[in-house]
């Protein structure tokens, strides 16, 4: 995986992991961290943390 992304897959896993599930969604933290593709997002975030990032974002 390139460095780029995988640092940007770093900084939306950790505002995910902070982010308040009522008021933040997986797709506009995705946004803020330029993946503009959901479906190619949310796989290269399963490969990286083993989960989908609706699952981080509801374990909060």
């Amino acid at each position: 995986m390139q460095y780029l992304r995988r640092v940007r897959l770093d900084r939306t896993h950790r505002e995910l992991r902070l982010a308040e599930p009522t008021t933040q969604t997986v797709t506009s933290v995705a946004y803020r961290w330029g993946f503009f593709h959901p479906g190619r997002f949310a796989a290269d975030y399963r490969a990286a943390y083993g989960e989908p990032p609706s699952h981080t974002l509801r374990r909060r």
